[in-house]
């Protein structure tokens, strides 16, 4: 019987790798293809490449203008909006790590993952933010307008950076569930660890 799956091994991750350049790669050669489609209210709205990357890269000129820099832990703390990947992509543009967050959490959950994690930043629709947070706190009105600034090139992935991306993958008692490597893969963990 033949199989459904590959099965066999993935090629190895290139030596310089930007998943933001990756991603957004096909704004030079499809730049009016649609990269996203957002609904709004019933409403889809359509983001080309072009429009993404301008966006994207524009976003993360003001992030490191902001003070982000490689490997800077960064908590997202947005709703289902266009924000939301304009915001990760702008962060691994920059090569910090992403620490997504479910906007369905109670602030002292979020309290928890910001204690064990310790962010540097967060960035947060402006009805969701943490008073408590201590560290730098960015709403998603100034990435919005960061958005307009010239692009910012996308700094390189190497090795040397063993941690380029954090998920939350859910809250089930107080220790956070995260994982992230990309050169040993994905799973899970009852520690944040870096």
């Amino acid at each position: 019987m033949d199989a459904l799956i590959d099965l066999s091994p993935a090629a190895p991750c290139p030596q310089n790798f930007n998943l933001a350049a990756y991603v957004l790669r096909a704004a030079t050669q499809t730049p009016q293809k649609t990269a996203l489609t957002v609904y709004e209210e019933g409403i889809p709205r359509r983001y080309s490449y072009a429009h993404m990357a301008r966006a994207v890269f524009g976003a993360a000129t003001g992030l490191r203008q902001a003070g982000i820099a490689a490997g800077d832990r960064v908590l997202l703390r947005i709703g289902n909006t266009v924000d939301f990947p304009v915001c990760f992509l702008a962060l691994a543009a920059l090569d910090a790590v992403a620490m997504p967050c479910s906007v369905a959490l109670k602030d002292r959950e979020v309290m928890e993952l910001l204690r064990k994690a310790h962010p540097k930043a967060m960035i947060c629709d402006p009805k969701l933010g943490l008073e408590e947070f201590d560290g730098q706190r960015l709403q998603t009105q100034q990435v919005q307008a960061f958005q307009t600034l010239p692009p910012c090139p996308p700094d390189p992935w190497r090795s040397q950076s063993p941690w380029l991306y954090h998920f939350h993958l859910r809250y089930i008692r107080p220790a956070a569930r995260c994982f992230a490597c990309p050169s040993r893969g994905l799973g899970a963990s009852d520690d944040v660890g870096w």
